[in-house]
Formats: structure tokens, sequence, C-alpha cells
């Protein structure tokens, strides 16, 4: 823009140009400006909802939400060695140690779920046969944090 005698002040100070349009048309060019932001923001937030509900929740196998049940059919009482060698949980710590903690994370919360609901632990989150679950839930989710902390490390240190 250049500098004339209608747009600068005494104090040298450059003062924008008069606007051609009047109040009322301005007021009118904002609203409409205003009105399809909010819009397309909405649109966004929409796609992002829909993206979001796409997706569904993971859920363990079967294996591992019927653990107790084919563990421990009913006559039997669940015991700390019958879960401590058991397959499943076998699964499940190999699942941690290929570095695949989310999914060992949902197998053992199934497993965890699945004893807790048979009918001679009835709830008892300290029952004798539960250690064995507990302590690979712990050690994973531990790992999990870990993880996510070398990851926040490493986004900082890049920065």
């Amino acid at each position: 823009m250049a500098i004339t005698p209608e747009n600068t002040s005494s104090d040298n100070v450059v003062n924008p140009p008069k606007s051609t349009m009047s109040k009322d048309e301005s007021a009118d060019t904002r609203l409409d400006h205003d009105l399809a932001v909010q819009a397309q923001a909405q649109e966004e937030e929409e796609d992002v909802n829909v993206e979001e509900e796409e997706s569904p929740p993971p859920v363990a196998s079967v294996e591992f939400t019927s653990f107790a049940s084919v563990l421990f059919p009913s006559p039997s009482l669940p015991s700390y060695t019958l879960v401590s060698t058991s397959p499943a949980l076998a699964s499940a710590r190999a699942m941690m140690q290929r570095g695949e903690l989310e999914e060992c994370l949902l197998a053992t919360g199934a497993m965890l779920a699945s004893i807790l609901e048979h009918p001679a632990v009835d709830n008892n989150d300290l029952h004798p046969c539960l250690p064995p679950l507990y302590y690979l839930y712990g050690t994973v989710l531990l790992y999990t944090v870990e993880e996510a902390g070398e990851f926040s490390i490493c986004l900082v240190l890049s920065a």
C-alpha cells in the first residue's frame, strides 16, 4: 500500500484505507464467512466421528474368553498349578515375548474375567489361582507404559 496524505496521520502511522462497503455489507460478509467456517468444522468433526465408529473394538479370541470353562469343567476347582501350566497362558506369554502387547492384554484380561465368572471362584479377586494372570497382566502393562515413555522421549529428542 502506498502512503498517501489520505491514509497517514500526523504521527506517520498508516491508517487502513476507507472501505467502499457499508457497515451492513461488511457485517453480512463476516457473518457468511463465519457460518462457512463453522459448517466446514462441523463436517470435519462428523468425518472423524464416522471413522471412529467404523473400527470395531478389539476382542480377545474364544480361546481366552472361554478359558475357565475349558480348563476347569464344572466339578473341578481352579488351582494355581492348572492356571500356570495352561496352554492359553503360555500363548499369552508368547504374545508378550513377540511384542504383541495389546493382544496380550486383551487375552490376559479375558482369562481373568473368565476365571472370576467361574462358579467356584465366585468373583473372589483374591482366589489362589489368579496370581499367574495378575503377574502377566501387570508385566504387560508395565511394558506398555515403558514403550509409550520411550516413544514420547524420542519425540522430545527429535524436536
